[in-house]
């Protein structure tokens, strides 16, 4: 294994905590690395990272949700992990990512799946099972929901993508560690830093945040209003778990639990943590994932 030095002079390994084995797969043009562990033919959990975040961020979930029984993908995001970036910024549209990622699923014959989205995943994979309920049996949303046109963007979400626009610097890993309760340790931030070999890699996390702004500047982008109008009617199970301290999402359960049939008598759940909830409470989405699959499978 690999090692990076701190400050101190002391080596540390990278990665640390994170032993899955990397997989990869051509999928309209590019490269995306994805985890896939668990027994093949056991109910399947797609887990969908936010930004600026890769599959690590599930690397306290994946093992619970392996011992439980289940098999897990943990795709990375185009622009994302070990993830192809391409450096044109022409790429990062959201249309595009959603053709990839949908790309993706089918490409691995993924079908019956559980979908635990955060952040742009749930941007991301809401609009993909719109498109395609028969592929899903199940949604947990985690701090992550579905803008729509004429929505209010919250201040801490503009100063992030004024942060990610402007800013000649973006550490990722204490960024991550901003937005988590518990703080990460330097080895975890060096986890988090560690798929950025350079600034210009980190086109995605600068362009992300402003497709925001398209979606709910009026009349919004018309995938997303369609979007919308198909999870209107989605009703299998749907559940939300947010955090209490999350200025980036507070409130977006909320929406969704008013609009989308599936969401009714679910479990519904808040839980102690910040914007990152898989590093303040791993173990809680673990069993939270766990118990979604045995009710609904």
């Amino acid at each position: 294994m690999s090692l990076k030095k701190s400050k101190n002079g002391e080596k540390y390994p990278l990665l640390s905590g994170y032993p899955c084995k990397s997989n990869f797969i051509g999928v309209e043009g590019i490269q995306i690395h994805y985890i896939a562990e668990g027994e093949i033919g056991s109910p399947t959990v797609l887990l969908l990272h936010g930004v600026p975040g890769w599959s690590y961020t599930y690397r306290n979930i994946i093992p619970i949700c392996v011992a439980s029984g289940l098999r897990v993908i943990a795709p990375d995001l185009p622009g994302f992990g070990k993830s192809d970036k391409p450096l044109d910024k022409n790429f990062y549209y959201l249309e595009k990512l959603v053709t990839v990622i949908e790309s993706f699923i089918l490409k691995l014959n993924l079908e019956r799946i559980f979908l635990f989205s955060h952040d742009w995943g749930a941007i991301i994979g809401m609009i993909i099972a719109a498109k395609n309920p028969v592929l899903f049996s199940g949604i947990i949303a985690c701090n992550g929901f579905l803008p729509m046109a004429g929505q209010m963007i919250p201040l801490s979400f503009r100063l992030w993508q004024w942060f990610t626009q402007y800013s000649p610097y973006i550490p990722v890993g204490k960024i991550i560690n901003f937005a988590t309760s518990r703080g990460l340790s330097k080895v975890e931030q060096a986890g988090y830093d560690y798929p950025f070999s350079n600034e210009r890699e980190k086109i995605a996390i600068r362009i992300l945040p402003g497709l925001i702004r398209e979606i709910t500047k009026e009349p919004g982008i018309p995938a997303i209003n369609k979007c919308w109008n198909e999870l209107k009617k989605f009703d299998k199970p749907f559940l939300t778990v947010f955090s209490n301290n999350d200025p980036i999402s507070r409130g977006g359960e909320k929406i969704l639990q008013s609009l989308i049939p599936g969401t009714r008598d679910q479990p519904h759940m808040v839980l102690k943590g910040s914007h990152f909830l898989q590093e303040d409470a791993p173990t809680e989405l673990g069993l939270i994932i766990r118990e979604f699959v045995k009710r609904n499978k």
